[in-house]
């Protein structure tokens, strides 16, 4: 009891009624509805200096500097990068899940078990970035003993191991 209620989270137990095993996968697909759309740097850097000329600073960027930029005829020294683009971005990546859960007993002992293994990608897919990713795998299980009318034991054990990757 409390004075505002309270919460009371109970873990799944065995039961006496034989062998069960459940088995789950799910797996589906993120897609991006849209990306930004970002201005080209030559754009950018002439919409910048009109805002520094608005506001009586001198330009930052040069003419020829610009020009560099726009032309594209040496993209390492002059770039003009989109991450949004597919060089850089995904269209989709995967995110699946399996759980299993175990359970069963009888009248002297009950066990139950879950094994569940989660895994799920990402957007980017440039460098090392390529390579990201998320996973978890889980063991979690209890055994319930009844030796006798008023001698009762049980045992709860979980492992959790968490795997990720990310640039």
């Amino acid at each position: 009891r409390a004075a505002k209620g309270a919460i009371l989270i109970t873990t799944k137990r065995g039961s006496k009624e034989g062998l069960s095993i459940n088995v789950r996968a799910n797996t589906g697909m993120h897609i991006a509805k849209a990306y930004p759309e970002y201005v080209g740097s030559a754009e950018y850097m002439t919409l910048y200096n009109e805002a520094l000329a608005n506001d009586g600073v001198a330009p930052l960027y040069t003419v020829k500097d610009i020009y560099n930029h726009a032309s594209g005829k040496n993209s390492y020294r002059y770039p003009n990068l989109n991450y949004y683009s597919s060089d850089y971005v995904r269209k989709a990546y995967n995110r699946s899940d399996v759980t299993a859960e175990i359970s069963g007993g009888g009248e002297r002992a009950k066990f139950y078990s879950n094994i569940s293994y989660y895994r799920q990608g990402d957007f980017l897919k440039v460098g090392e970035a390529e390579n990201n990713f998320t996973s978890r795998f889980n063991v979690r299980g209890n055994v319930d003993v009844k030796l006798n009318s008023f001698i009762k034991a049980y045992i709860n054990a979980n492992a959790t191991f968490y795997d990720a990757r990310s640039a």
